[in-house]
């Protein structure tokens, strides 16, 4: 069985202080809605959480699933922001 994750939203580079990453730094909270080719398979609580780290272009990306038990601790890299190049280390080697 496919499963297919959503998470739409959009990512565009600009100059100043409403570009991602920056407009996205926070805590954000939702509902995740997991989908096969059957229909709706499953909800959780999901939580985002963006924060810079120190002053380098590299931000925390972690993702929470459920009440925590299933925690996500990425980390986002610039990689070109002029172009909108991201690259999301997952800290598994």
């Amino acid at each position: 069985m496919m499963l297919c994750y959503w998470l739409s939203a959009p990512i565009i580079a600009q100059n100043g202080h409403d570009s991602f990453p920056i407009a996205w730094i926070g805590e954000w909270t939702g509902e995740l809605v997991i989908f096969s080719s059957t229909g709706e398979q499953q909800r959780t609580q999901m939580n985002l959480n963006i924060q810079p780290i120190d002053t380098s272009d590299h931000y925390t990306w972690e993702i929470i699933y459920g009440e925590g038990a299933d925690q996500r601790p990425y980390e986002l890299i610039t990689i070109d922001a002029q172009k909108g190049h991201y690259q999301v280390d997952e800290k598994n080697s």
